[in-house]
């Protein structure tokens, strides 16, 4: 029912827009790419989310987070020795901590992974 309702918000949102885009001019020359190059971390981020899905029914929750998590740090802008010390530091706690946690208090098993 919520998805039936979502959709129909959509199709709404969707007839609105289109109706606005008779009115407007073509962009400019260029205008793409640089969205495309202001919007470069979001898409690397998806481009890693992909990645790390692909990668946790094969690797496990364990093994697929620790390099998504740190990925991620180092795209977003950890450079400098202190700050990947300080993003393997957290990338250990999200995978290894996480996972500890789910299994021993929360008593729920993560995947393991078909590989490992």
């Amino acid at each position: 029912m919520m998805l039936a309702v979502l959709a129909l918000l959509n199709v709404i949102m969707i007839v609105k827009e289109a109706a606005k885009l008779r009115h407007t001019t073509a962009l400019a020359s260029g205008s793409i790419r640089a969205w495309l190059w202001q919007h470069r971390l979001a898409f690397g981020v998806l481009g890693l989310f992909t990645l790390y899905a692909i990668a946790v029914p094969l690797f496990g929750f364990r093994w697929a987070t620790l390099p998504f998590v740190l990925a991620c740090q180092v795209l977003l802008g950890a450079r400098r020795p202190r700050q990947i010390a300080i993003a393997v530091a957290i990338a250990l706690v999200m995978s290894l901590g996480l996972d500890a946690l789910f299994r021993h208090v929360f008593t729920i098993s993560l995947p393991r992974g078909a590989l490992l």
